[in-house]
């Protein structure tokens, strides 16, 4: 009896082909399962069943976080109470780090390198060479150098205060672009409410008093993105 060889491989060749096609029938199937899916996102609660105001979760609505409306419903309630009762006295907390900087960031500091300070001095200059400007600051006992620098915008860069503040956590936002709106959208309230407001024009010699937070780094100079910012009406000689 002769062996069908020829037609043994053609089976063979159908029955792949066969189970080519079942196999991709079924990533067609998983596919339209998948893209008919809608995905969520988790919302942390408070004891009553409301959204957590802690969490950047609780201002996203269809899985987008509206940032500038969480940041203007934790600004007033939240961030100026939590800074005004850790910001340490900025004269204090300079002299500490020149003497021992890993002291002072164990006492004075709160997360990531970041410092919250408070304090008054005279204004020396303002610079606006670039939208990113600063005031120079000359900070008790008066030298008539600059101590610090203190973030008047347009541009307010970093993230020192949004990194500053403990109840603020990664891991309450969907990802990086997140959290990275919510930095953006901290540094837009600093300049509309805090900074926008002040004539800087007049403000040389004068009086400034300030809240807000810093980040140290190895370029030595203190950059301060102010929370609070006020000009005293008269001016120092």
């Amino acid at each position: 009896m002769k062996r069908d060889i020829g037609g043994t491989d053609k089976r063979k060749r159908l029955a792949a082909k066969g189970r080519k096609l079942y196999g991709v029938l079924l990533l067609v199937c998983f596919m339209s399962v998948v893209s008919g899916c809608k995905w969520f996102t988790v919302v942390k609660i408070d004891e009553a069943g409301n959204p957590s105001a802690h969490s950047g979760a609780a201002a996203a609505e269809a899985g987008a976080l509206d940032a500038d409306n969480y940041v203007g419903t934790i600004w007033n309630d939240k961030v100026i109470p939590y800074m005004t009762d850790k910001a340490a006295d900025i004269v204090a907390v300079l002299k500490d780090m020149k003497a021992n900087p890993d002291a002072a960031a164990e006492k004075y500091g709160a997360r990531q390198g970041n410092f919250i300070v408070k304090g008054q001095g005279k204004a020396l200059s303002v610079n606006r060479e670039s939208r990113a400007g600063t005031m120079d600051v000359d900070l008790p006992p008066f030298d008539g150098r600059t101590d610090v620098k203190i973030q008047i915008g347009p541009v307010i860069k970093g993230t020192s205060i949004r990194d500053c503040l403990e109840f603020i956590k990664f891991d309450d936002f969907k990802n990086q672009v997140e959290f990275a709106q919510l930095s953006n959208s901290i540094n837009q309230k600093v300049n509309d409410d805090v900074v926008n407001k002040l004539d800087f024009d007049t403000v040389q010699n004068k009086t400034v008093q300030f809240m807000g937070a810093f980040t140290a780094d190895s370029s030595g100079e203190i950059l301060i993105t102010p929370v609070q910012l006020q000009i005293a009406q008269g001016g120092n000689s």
